[in-house]
């Protein structure tokens, strides 16, 4: 039975949810649990849902508005059409019991604080009046201090050169006629290069015979041969064929004797087989000998795979030594750093030969010369590993570089080397070339110089830098109002933060001003560094504080504020050191090489004054700001639906006695400001092309009081942020605004409204009033204002006027919870329900409801209704409002749910056309108890499952 306890279930959340979102009640109360429910023959189960009541108050107080305001001013400050500045709403609670809010709006603030001017002014703000220089810059490393270098021994060309052999002697018979003559084996000796033996990769040995000067063979006299070599332990090693060779012919010597050694190993101790052939000697008489010697060498084409104990004499590898003359090019860092001192730094240098060699020795001589000098006897030696032949370094610290101004390092020597008991592998590459190589590596490590000379222009060029300066144009509601100022100072701070540790660099700034209110200005100073200490400096200008006179303040530098007045000022940048004749060069006490420096400048106006002179003789003010309540917008952070908050829009409006509106206009506390005692001018409201005066009630301009102080609302308001009518009804206000305005523009709905302003200020006969300096910080001090401020409050009430009815047949969707799937967890049409077998069991399901409007003034309908794919709809039930009553679902109802797809149950809500009030009392009452009466004898549902 779980699958008909499902049903059940379903039906109780679903009935209970559609009451509660669509009366707006977020919590219901007094649900029960039954641990077990039995449906029996004629029996009954009933299941309270619950008895809660939503007061209107509850989801629409001041708060509540106020979080959604905020949520509109935020998404305004992301791109969007809207915004709000600084509105903030309070409930307003008066005798006639309507619902009401007032909306308090600030809308301009005139600041009479010349330094507010300077810093909070729109133009003048965002550092505009400072400059900033930031430069990195690097100091380049000793580049190209390196004369490494990979040095092949070309052992295949040493062992050829030295290679030697014992000359044997052979004496070869003139027979006359052919004849075969076998000869004992030759036995020769290798004697240069040492070795144990030679394993060659390609080559022949070649067997050269040469006759003796003694020797006088006939012309017509022929020797042939051929040889098979053998190593010294009997093993062949080599054949020249199975052919004979001419080696001898008449008195010339003929081909040589080859025996290839491809891959072959040889010995020092070599035999050879000849066997030979004579032919010819008949000028001469038979039997006489002639005389040959034999001689052994490699041919030009030999490739040594290894050889073991190889040695080879001294004086065949004195033309071999590696050679390491070489100039390094230093313009990296010479043109920058002259002369220095290192501080940190070495050089060493190594050779390395390869693993499969040994028995490699060297003795390097290096001399370095030029901008850096270290003599080769300076050199330590360092233990290392067998690999390498030579290891040394050097400790450069109080070595000088570039002693005599930029010069390129000279590095001169030779690395002669010796061959004993050597061990050799060689390898090749697919062209045949010698893989192997002696590595000569060497590093140059200098990180520190002190006693530095820089040329500080290569480093950072400041004369491609941009003229620096502030050029802005003063807003008119300045010039109009102030018509001078009396400065006690005007100059430029600098602040300069680096990590040079430069002893003698100066940063000479320049600043002048042609031009605007500062016309006169002309500065210059210089800022000496002392080590790693950042500066902070002031450049004075002729504006002096002795020239006040404290008695009219009208001495010192008075500027005069008339229309296009303007702050101007151009400053430039250089740097110099404390040498003569090259000013760009500057000394460092140390510096070091690859690092990253910086030097960060800004500059910015610096001034004080006295007083300033305001006009009094038809000041205007004037501005606009955008002042809007984007109604649509607010609605939009609730309903999801864009075709009810549309509808909504279009068919609610405020009625005419909604509305009214207060403006409130205040001069600070100032002594002379009682001197401005008229206001007159207009505001309007501009929103989606249209325009009306919301001051005055009727024509183009009104008077306006001036206030000294207005209460604050948030003062009055208590902690619900409700505010009491006799609390508001006693701060004086500056004006009325015309309601009829208010409530056509509220009406409208605009996404964007536009408030302006234009006052005139007049005093009694006075041109012109003196305000101190001094009356103004003691205004502030006692956290007075010390601007002329503009601000209206709008009392709003719920009076409204629907115009036709609103339907909103989804109240779920609408309000974020819409139901999507099939109740019954079909996927699509005519696919069968698990739960269908059981709709027998039920004789009938009912809803024993109250819903009770109290106060809204809505006139309410509900309905609840399911659609089929086609939008047709299969089940409609109306719900009363207001009185006590029973929505009942029989056995057609069910089984309608059955037999069309989807059952998404949806309810309907009505708001009838009419006028509506809405009392601050407004509430909605739900009460409701769900029964089910079955015929049968099943559990249908018990705690913990069946």
């Amino acid at each position: 039975m779980k699958k008909f306890n499902f049903l059940l279930t379903s039906i109780f959340s679903l009935t209970a949810g559609a009451l509660i979102s669509c009366s707006l009640i977020s919590e219901i109360k007094n649900y029960e649990m039954p641990q077990k429910v039995s449906i029996n023959t004629t029996s009954k189960y009933t299941v309270p849902l619950g008895d809660a009541t939503a007061r209107f108050r509850d989801h629409f107080s001041a708060k509540a508005l106020q979080e959604l305001i905020d949520k509109n001013i935020q998404a305004g400050s992301e791109g969007q059409s809207y915004s709000l500045k600084d509105v903030h709403c309070y409930e307003y609670a008066d005798n006639s019991g309507i619902q009401k809010y007032i909306f308090d709006y600030s809308v301009a603030d005139v600041p009479l604080d010349i330094s507010e001017y300077f810093s909070n002014i729109e133009d003048l703000n965002r550092n505009a009046l400072s400059q900033k220089l930031c430069r990195e810059f690097k100091i380049p490393e000793l580049g190209n201090l390196d004369f490494s270098q990979d040095k092949g021994i070309d052992f295949n060309e040493l062992i050829s050169d030295s290679f030697k052999s014992s000359v044997v002697l052979r004496n070869v018979p003139e027979s006359g006629t052919e004849a075969v003559i076998n000869w004992d084996p030759v036995d020769f000796s290798i004697t240069s290069p040492d070795f144990k033996y030679l394993e060659f990769k390609e080559g022949n040995i070649e067997l050269t015979f040469t006759a003796e000067p003694s020797s006088t063979p006939s012309q017509d006299y022929v020797v042939q041969a051929k040889a098979e070599c053998y190593d010294s332990a009997g093993n062949l090693v080599s054949t020249s064929g199975d052919s004979y060779v001419t080696v001898i012919s008449g008195s010339a010597t003929g081909s040589k004797l080859i025996l290839p050694v491809d891959s072959k190993k040889i010995t020092s101790n070599l035999s050879i087989d000849f066997s030979t052939k004579v032919n010819g000697g008949e000028e001469i008489q038979a039997g006489h000998l002639n005389s040959y010697n034999i001689g052994i060498s490699l041919s030009d084409n030999a490739k040594i795979s290894s050889v073991k104990g190889l040695t080879i004499p001294d004086s065949e590898l004195e033309t071999k030594a590696i050679d390491l003359n070489k100039t390094v090019d230093t313009t990296a860092l010479s043109s920058r750093l002259k002369s220095g001192v290192i501080e940190e730094g070495s050089i060493t240098y190594l050779l390395k030969v390869p693993d499969s060699w040994s028995g490699i020795t060297a003795e390097p001589v290096i001399d370095m010369t030029g901008g850096l000098i270290i003599k080769n006897e300076n050199f330590k030696s360092i233990s290392a590993g067998p690999e390498y032949i030579a290891y040394k370094t050097q400790n450069l610290k109080d070595t000088k570089i570039f002693p005599d101004g930029p010069k390129d390092i000279e590095i001169q020597g030779s690395v002669p080397f010796h061959v004993k008991n050597a061990d050799i592998e060689l390898h090749y590459d697919s062209e045949g070339a010698v893989k192997d190589v002696i590595t000569f590596d060497a590093v140059t490590k200098i990180t520190k110089v002190r006693d530095a000379r820089v040329y500080m222009g290569n480093v950072i060029n400041f004369d491609e830098l941009p003229e620096g300066g502030f050029d802005r144009i003063l807003d008119d509601s300045i010039t109009d109002f102030i018509k001078c100022i009396n400065f006690t100072k005007i100059s430029l701070e600098g602040n300069i933060d680096t990590n040079l540790p430069a002893s003698d660099l100066q940063l000479n700034v320049h600043a002048t001003a042609d031009k605007g209110i500062l016309e006169g200005l002309d500065m210059s100073d210089n800022v000496l560094f002392d080590g790693d200490v950042p500066y902070k400096m002031e450049l004075e200008n002729i504006f002096n504080e002795d020239l006040l006179d404290s008695e009219t303040g009208l001495k010192g530098k008075t500027s005069v504020l008339d229309t296009g007045a303007r702050v101007a000022i151009k400053f430039d940048l250089n740097v110099s050191g404390g040498d003569p004749v090259e000013k760009d060069l500057i000394k460092f006490s140390s510096i070091t090489l690859g690092e990253t420096y910086t030097l960060n400048f800004d500059i910015k106006l610096n001034y004080d004054w006295y007083s300033v002179v305001l006009n009094t003789n038809s000041v205007n003010l004037s501005g606009n700001t955008v002042a809007g309540l984007d109604i649509g917008n607010i609605l939009g952070h609730s309903v999801n639906s864009d075709e009810v908050v549309n509808d909504i829009l279009n068919k609610v409006k405020f009625k005419s006695e909604a509305l009214e509106g207060k403006i409130y206009v205040l001069r600070p506390d100032l002594p002379g400001m009682e001197e401005f005692d008229g206001l007159t001018g207009w505001s309007k409201l501009k929103y989606g092309g249209k325009s009306d005066y919301i001051f005055p009630e009727s024509g183009s301009s009104g008077t306006i009081e001036f206030l000294t102080a207005r209460k604050s609302l948030a003062d009055i308001a208590d902690e619900n942020n409700v505010i009491y009518e006799q609390d508001f009804r006693g701060i004086p206000a500056s004006a009325d605004l015309k309601a009829s305005a208010l409530v056509d523009m509220f009406n409208d709905k605009p996404e964007k409204e536009e408030l302006q302003y234009e006052m005139t200020i007049s005093s009694r006969g006075k041109e012109e009033i003196v305000i101190k300096k001094d009356n103004l910080e003691k205004l502030k001090e006692a956290d007075k204002t010390t601007s002329i401020t503009i601000s209206m409050a709008m009392i709003l009430s719920l009076e409204l006027n629907i115009s036709d009815d609103i339907v909103i047949n989804d109240t779920f969707g609408v309000f974020g919870a819409g139901i999507e799937d099939d109740l019954l967890g079909r996927s699509k049409a005519g696919e069968k329900s698990d739960y269908e077998e059981y709709t027998k069991l039920i004789k009938g399901i009912y809803l024993d409801y109250i819903v009770d409007n109290q106060n809204t003034g809505l006139n309410i309908k509900t309905s609840f209704s399911a659609r089929d794919e086609s939008d047709t709809e299969y089940l409609c039930k109306e719900m009363i409002m207001g009185k006590e009553d029973r929505l009942l679902f029989n056995s057609n109802d069910i089984q309608s749910m059955f037999d069309n797809y989807p059952f998404i149950p949806k309810v309907g809500v009505t708001f009838e056309k009419g006028d509506v009030t809405v009392l601050r009392t407004a509430a909605i009452r739900i009460k409701a108890a769900l029964t089910a009466e079955t015929d049968g004898n099943y559990a249908i549902w018990e705690k913990g499952g069946k």
